[in-house]
């Protein structure tokens, strides 16, 4: 049988994909939390529609991370470094299904002949 932490990972993963669906986004997760299963990078767990992700998931996340109650999210930063938001996933699929619903908008908007 799986080390816990595998199956606790890979249970995480799925509760992501099914999200996503029932937001109405395509997503998949790779076997075996391999991407090259799925022709992708190695790191890549798992795929919102055309967008690749790493799944992790841990005891305990440290406080800096956790947005504070009243806010949005929490945006990060290393010295040096990239910012990163952190946000609820389920503000993210509802941010992914509007870039989605305008991407397809925009699509039939510059070709009317695909509409025919």
């Amino acid at each position: 049988m799986s080390h816990p932490s595998k199956v606790k990972g890979s249970k995480f993963e799925r509760d992501c994909v099914d999200a996503a669906v029932r937001h109405g986004l395509k997503s998949e997760r790779a076997w075996g939390s391999d991407g090259r299963s799925k022709g992708w990078q190695e790191v890549v767990d798992m795929m919102i529609e055309r967008h690749r992700y790493q799944n992790k998931r841990r005891r305990v996340l440290p406080a800096i991370m956790i947005p504070e109650e009243g806010v949005c999210g929490r945006i990060l930063r290393a010295d040096n470094g990239k910012a990163l938001i952190v946000i609820p996933y389920e503000d993210y699929l509802t941010l992914l299904e509007l870039e989605r619903d305008h991407y397809a908008a925009s699509t039939e908007t510059s070709n009317p002949a695909a509409t025919r």
